[in-house]
């Protein structure tokens, strides 16, 4: 399979993902593609600007469409560990609109699944 069919197949699993971590983008596309194909293609989606980068732990890394949901950023609780969309603050906005670089906010607290 050429590499545009595999980048092809990767963008549909994000359609249907908010978010997916490269061992989960291998795992859907085994065995057509190996790892070192799906991280290869990754990578260059994210160059691309269609692929992001989100960082919910120190060795938890995952990704999601850039066009997924706009503006918004990322709540995760500290008890469940569940990963919710949040919307970006109008400031944060602004700012990222203000500068070349990429903005990323993560919240980290209490989802209230203790009280549940």
């Amino acid at each position: 399979m050429r590499q545009p069919e595999y980048q092809d197949k990767i963008i549909k699993l994000f359609t249907r993902s908010h978010l997916l971590s490269i061992r989960e983008v291998y795992a859907r596309l085994t065995p057509a593609a190996d790892y070192s194909t799906v991280y290869r293609n990754i990578s260059r989606l994210i160059a691309a600007g269609v692929l992001r980068q989100v960082i919910i732990g120190k060795n938890d890394i995952q990704y999601e469409l850039t066009a997924h949901r706009p503006g918004h950023e990322h709540f995760i609780c500290l008890d469940c560990g569940e990963v919710s969309a949040v919307a970006r603050p109008r400031n944060l906005s602004r700012l990222a609109g203000q500068s070349k670089r990429v903005v990323e906010l993560v919240l980290r607290g209490h989802c209230g699944c203790r009280s549940k």
